[in-house]
């Protein structure tokens, strides 16, 4: 049984989680899961299913097919060339015929190889040592490696397309793990960064100042919620709609409230161009009020799922002093207990809530502060998720983190069964 190599996004648990209830959802096409920090392997009877169940993604970079393994102290360019021409996963770089392309990727543990000149200069010798291999069978052969700015050795979506790799040749995924060693694996997929680059800012209403949900972040929000029972999501607090929008293009019904008539006027925008844009048949449904009352607005249980990222409070441009973080803590506090307490009226017994929490950088404290709600969570009738151990009850802090270096906010992720 072929085994694939998933490179995650930036929130590696985050995207472990997704793709462990899109496997649920899917009838489970993956079978022995084995996390490895950026990376998750997984075994499967063929590419279809796993093509199928990443298209369904939002924090799945790329996934490839494994060929090959060396050990932690076994890499080398002239290793490395040998090991790929004994696979046949790699079986197009024997058979390089006129024009031929190969890109070279690693990401994972690099750091026992040495600073980032001696990486790339690794990469550059380990891409001509395969170039000289196919050049014996004759045929024109080029390689594209990473762009030399920044800290990645990843080839970018664009540098795959406009080298036409897929195509003309392939591109060699090399995964580096201090304890398990170099995985070698031939790229099968890759991530449609323009289709979401274009779903946020291509959108024609954003509003930066009050924050937005990122398209990606709203496809794994809506995966985590997603059963093979979910039909109708629910987001209370929908700002401009991208939830909705990440809703509606995965086939489900959805309904946003919003209290300003702003957003709701944003949101309709954008769900009416995402409709014209992508060829959908309804835009989804904006309701202007107020989540603290959705008794007045839905119907008792007539949703299967809400997802949600309610005000996170005030925009920070350095962390809060101690004080300040009580103030904005209480008054998070009330309404989020108000809004929860409302959305299990309107979600049906079984139905998951996912919601976010914020967590705040504060002044002279390493740990951030928290807006600990657990156990009012547990007395409204919810029961917390732990989505990393297959979405069984929780018995610890199950959350999930979503941020980028130097955030004075992050988001706390929460997996709650009504």
């Amino acid at each position: 049984m072929p085994t694939y190599l998933f490179q995650l996004g930036r929130a590696a648990e985050l995207s472990t989680a997704e793709i462990i209830a899109v496997n649920q959802r899917m009838g489970s096409p993956l079978s022995r899961l084995e996390p490895r920090g950026e990376a998750l392997l997984a075994d499967a009877d063929s590419d279809a299913p796993v093509r199928a169940l990443c298209e369904e993604l939002g924090g799945t970079v790329r996934f490839a097919e494994t060929g090959a393994q060396l050990a932690p102290d076994a890499f080398s360019p002239e290793a490395l060339a040998e090991r790929l021409f004994d696979s046949e996963t790699f079986s197009f770089l024997k058979e390089s015929g006129d024009k031929t392309v190969f890109g070279l990727s690693l990401f994972g543990d690099t750091e026992p190889l040495g600073g980032k000149r001696k990486v790339h200069g690794l990469l550059h010798d380990a891409a001509a040592a395969i170039k000289t291999r196919m050049q014996e069978t004759g045929g024109s052969v080029r390689f594209v490696l990473p762009e030399s700015e920044g800290d990645s050795w990843l080839l970018t979506g664009a540098q795959v397309d406009r080298n036409n790799l897929f195509k003309r040749g392939g591109e060699i995924l090399i995964h580096a793990s201090a304890e398990k060693g170099f995985t070698l694996a031939r790229t099968a997929w890759l991530q449609d960064y323009e289709a979401f680059s274009t779903r946020d800012y291509g959108r024609p209403e954003r509003d930066a100042r009050s924050g937005m949900l990122p398209p990606k972040l709203a496809r794994m929000m809506l995966n985590l919620a997603r059963t093979a029972e979910t039909r109708t999501v629910l987001d209370p607090f929908c700002g401009s709609g991208g939830v909705l929008m990440e809703a509606a293009l995965m086939g489900l019904t959805p309904v946003g409230i919003d209290l300003s008539e702003k957003a709701v006027n944003d949101a309709i925008a954008n769900g009416q161009w995402l409709q014209k844009r992508f060829g959908l048949g309804n835009s989804p449904k904006v309701i202007l009020g107020d989540a603290r009352t959705l008794h007045k607005l839905a119907e008792p249980l007539y949703f299967d799922a809400c997802v949600s990222e309610p005000d996170l409070g005030p925009p920070l441009r350095r962390p809060l002093q101690a004080e300040k973080f009580r103030d904005v803590s209480n008054k998070l506090s009330d309404l989020y207990r108000r809004a929860l307490a409302e959305m299990r009226t309107v979600t049906r017994p079984g139905g998951r809530v996912v919601f976010i929490i914020p967590r705040f950088a504060l002044e002279d404290r390493d740990e951030p502060g928290r807006i600990n709600l657990l156990g009012d969570i547990r007395l409204m009738g919810y029961t917390p998720l732990d989505p990393l151990n297959g979405f069984e009850p929780a018995s610890g802090r199950a959350s999930l983190l979503y941020y980028r270096p130097k955030q004075f906010v992050q988001r706390e992720i929460f997996v709650l069964r009504a």
